[in-house]
């Protein structure tokens, strides 16, 4: 049991934090002062064709990970949020950072911080608060699209506007990318700077957002360049019915690429929750029509809660074209199989 816990230890912050006590009956509250939360999940997948994620034709058991959330009071406006993350493959310090409410409407954080981009970035890695555990191509790591965090400052202001409400978010700093913290830098990020608007409509579940960022990197070998993404979402979820829409253009170093997709669940019986999702990536768009850079994906997935705080999934993706297997380097650009599909099976839980 001990190696098991070495091996998949985790500790979120930010955002993540606040998810994760939100839904959570089991923290643990060791005083006033000081809360740990954690949540995680153990994947297997296994593909037809095409190696992805780790997985190919004789599966793989490697996705998974356990997160603890530390939240320490300092008063009773500022907290300290911290997070260690440790997989299969790496151990790392992910996020640490203070967030100060400086007024009802108006929060400041600085550290390392997760970076609010989208419906999913926050809570990227909480596999229970999301519908399949294999995220949409936009929050995949091999797309590019999105970061998981920066280093520097943030700002979050809230205000209403007749029955609704909006949420802006800026931020300013540097790009931390995981791959450097784990010692496989390939890039040297440097400044950044992004913003978030999300408008809560008067409609109970029903809100719409728009995310930007514009980073500045530098490659092996000298070359200079930016990567520059805007994110439009659409998401509602009341009545048991949850729907989420998301459209991401994106040029990195002067190529274009684009994402996009549409998601749909409903819960029955409080336990099950049958999910499809349909996800278009292309990480090239003068390349569109070559099955390397395009990928179309349809999913079909069920989940089931054992209780509040334990659940399991099983999903299958139909994919035609491989532009991630090819992005991440595992599967041979020109030499992966055009329609293939993967298998995903999951435990994931929140406490």
């Amino acid at each position: 049991m001990q190696s098991i816990c070495k091996r998949y230890i985790a500790v979120a912050i930010s955002g993540i934090g606040l998810a994760v006590g939100a839904q959570s009956a089991l923290a643990v509250e060791i005083n006033d002062k000081l809360s740990i939360y954690g949540y995680g999940h153990q994947a297997y997948m296994r593909t037809n064709a095409n190696a992805y994620l780790d997985a190919d034709k004789k599966g793989d058991w490697s996705y998974g990970a356990l997160a603890l959330v530390i939240a320490a009071t300092l008063d009773d406006k500022t907290k300290v949020w911290m997070h260690l993350h440790n997989t299969a493959e790496t151990t790392r310090m992910d996020w640490a950072y203070i967030d100060r409410q400086v007024s009802a409407s108006l929060a400041l954080r600085a550290g390392q911080i997760k970076m609010p981009v989208g419906l999913y970035n926050e809570i990227r890695d909480i596999k229970f608060l999301q519908l399949a555990t294999l995220a949409p191509a936009l929050y995949q790591e091999a797309s590019r699209m999105t970061d998981e965090g920066y280093r520097g400052l943030g700002l979050t202001y809230n205000h209403a506007v007749g029955a609704g409400s909006f949420s802006w978010d800026g931020y300013t700093g540097q790009v931390v990318d995981l791959e450097v913290l784990a010692g496989t830098a390939k890039e040297k990020m440097r400044r950044m700077v992004g913003g978030r608007v999300t408008y809560n409509t008067p409609v109970d579940g029903l809100r719409f957002m728009a995310s930007t960022y514009d980073s500045r990197l530098q490659q092996g070998g000298g070359l200079e360049g930016s990567r520059r993404v805007w994110i439009l979402s659409a998401d509602y979820k009341a009545n048991n019915l949850d729907l989420k829409a998301e459209y991401a253009p994106m040029k990195f170093f002067g190529i274009k690429s684009k994402t996009y997709y549409a998601q749909a669940g409903y819960t029955l019986v409080e336990k099950w929750t049958p999910f499809v999702r349909y996800d278009y990536v292309t990480t090239d768009s003068t390349q569109s029509d070559d099955p390397s850079y395009y990928q179309k994906t349809a999913t079909i997935g069920v989940g089931y809660k054992f209780s509040d705080n334990v659940g399991f999934r099983l999903e299958d993706h139909f994919n035609r074209g491989y532009a991630l297997p090819a992005a991440s380097g595992e599967t041979v650009a020109g030499t992966g199989k055009n329609n293939w599909n993967m298998l995903v099976a999951s435990v994931n839980f929140i406490f």
